[in-house]
């Protein structure tokens, strides 16, 4: 089984400009990649004849750089493929760097990678299973973390239960399930909609370039990141709920961006609140079924959807 932690790092000044510069020399990898269409990692060794200072760079990063590129790719095809619209791949900066099986040691609360240095890690669970990958991230909101992906030998075991619920997703309040459970919404956006407002306000006053827009920047960012720490906290209480006390899950299939473009949303003010909702995360959270919603009347939503969802899970 796989496993994926978060941890918080704090590296000192100096590590922090080793991290910044790894970033840099990523993006540079990448960009000339894109610009010359090369998506083979054989490549590195010419471009580190060619660039020395790609040395100072762990190999194994380089070569995630490469490859991340072909995921990329790959996934793009896909959706071209399904009749989706897709872009192309643009130039633009690395914020992370993944090592992979070498290149990083983790002794206590003291993270060392290879070529970078030494950082104290914030170690708020055990680890578990086998170390196969870190990734390192810097956020907008100037904080430094680890994702350590690792595995242990154990499978997940089937459930064997028969209890199921049926839950219907909508915007007057957080769901409604088939048990008459009603989670009310948070509304984590209207919440902080007044703090953001003036932060914004602020940051567009500051000069551009200048040390205290840089420090607005991380204000504002600050906020966008308290938002989202409350919603997918929230998200993880909601789904928790349901996968400790039922078997069977059912949800409705939603395709939230015709929902959130639509005339009639913009028109009575709900794409705000779909989008807050956060309802594909919602359906992911711990789908084992569903159903297409899409010509169910609006004023009888509720007993129309429930009568199915019910009748699924029967």
């Amino acid at each position: 089984m796989r496993h994926v932690t978060r941890y918080r790092i704090y590296p000192s000044q100096k590590v922090e400009g080793r991290l910044f510069t790894g970033f840099a020399r990523c993006a540079f990898v990448r960009n000339w990649c894109l610009e010359n269409k090369v998506y083979q990692d054989s490549c590195l060794p010419k471009l580190k004849a060619e660039y020395p200072e790609l040395k100072e760079v762990h190999s194994k990063v380089l070569q995630n750089v490469v490859q991340q590129i072909v995921h990329n790719l790959r996934a793009l095809r896909k959706l071209k493929e399904k009749g989706r619209k897709v872009g192309k791949l643009r130039k633009k900066w690395v914020h992370s760097m993944i090592y992979e099986q070498t290149g990083f040691k983790l002794t206590g609360n003291r993270l060392r990678l290879s070529k970078i240095g030494e950082m104290r890690i914030e170690l708020s669970r055990p680890v578990p299973g086998r170390i196969k990958q870190i990734v390192i991230k810097h956020t907008p909101a100037h904080k430094w973390f680890v994702a350590i992906i690792s595995e242990t030998p154990d499978t997940p075991e089937l459930t064997t239960g028969t209890r199921a619920v049926g839950i219907d997703l909508n915007l007057e309040n957080f769901s409604t399930d088939t048990d008459g459970k009603v989670f009310p919404h948070p509304h984590n956006v209207r919440m902080a909609a007044k703090r953001l407002r003036r932060a914004q306000r602020r940051l567009s006053q500051t000069v551009e370039g200048s040390r205290n827009r840089r420090k607005q920047r991380v204000r504002v960012a600050r906020i966008h990141e308290q938002v989202e720490n409350r919603r997918t906290d929230f998200l993880h209480k909601w789904s928790r709920y349901y996968v400790d006390n039922y078997d069977c899950i059912a949800l409705e299939h939603l395709t939230i961006k015709p929902m959130v473009e639509s005339l009639e949303a913009k028109l009575r003010g709900r794409s705000r609140s779909i989008l807050d909702a956060v309802m594909g995360r919602r359906a992911g959270a711990g789908e084992a079924g569903g159903f297409d919603s899409r010509g169910t009347k609006q004023e009888s939503s509720y007993a129309t959807k429930l009568r199915m969802l019910v009748s699924m899970c029967i």
